[in-house]
């Protein structure tokens, strides 16, 4: 995409943008600006992510809370969202 706009400073610093050419106060400049952004930019991400656990993960020792924490702090470290983890002991099946 290629767009153009319009700057205006003043002399104090502040700023203000046009899309056409802006009416200036006594104390303001204007500046032209030709912009050009890839349209891929505005197309929506496509999130994904893989987990891999290894067998040696798979033990049945009990885990603390700083395992737990550990865990949830590097898979948002990793991938940037955030993450709730739980652990929920397995309920013996009852015998019929």
């Amino acid at each position: 995409m290629k767009t153009e706009t319009w700057l205006a400073i003043n002399s104090n610093g502040s700023v203000r943008t046009r899309k056409t050419k802006p009416a200036l106060y006594i104390d303001e400049i204007a500046i032209k600006i030709n912009v050009e952004v890839p349209d891929a930019l505005f197309s929506k991400p496509h999130l994904e992510a893989s987990i891999t656990v290894p067998k040696e993960a798979a033990m049945q020792d009990v885990l603390t809370a700083d395992v737990v924490e550990n865990a949830r702090d590097a898979i948002e470290t990793s991938t940037g969202l955030n993450f709730v983890v739980k652990v929920v002991k397995e309920m013996e099946e009852e015998p019929e």
